[in-house]
């Protein structure tokens, strides 16, 4: 995993202020992580102190 604050000098984040990067072994990795207890309860303190809660969240998959 990897966080950070976003640093491009665009002006395309669409008012997103801080981006995390999750990478998973394959997708199966990836479900079980989205069902842990842990991920859970972190998501949801993310989503209560983004601005406008799930609004204010983007998330995405992709293949790398």
């Amino acid at each position: 995993m990897k966080a950070g604050p976003n640093v491009s000098p665009e002006g395309l984040d669409s008012g997103y202020a801080d981006g995390f990067v999750v990478t998973f072994e394959n997708a199966a990795a990836r479900d079980v992580y989205l069902e842990h207890p842990d991920h859970k309860a972190v998501a949801g303190e993310i989503v209560a102190a983004a601005a406008g809660g799930m609004s204010g969240i983007l998330v995405f998959d992709m293949k790398v």
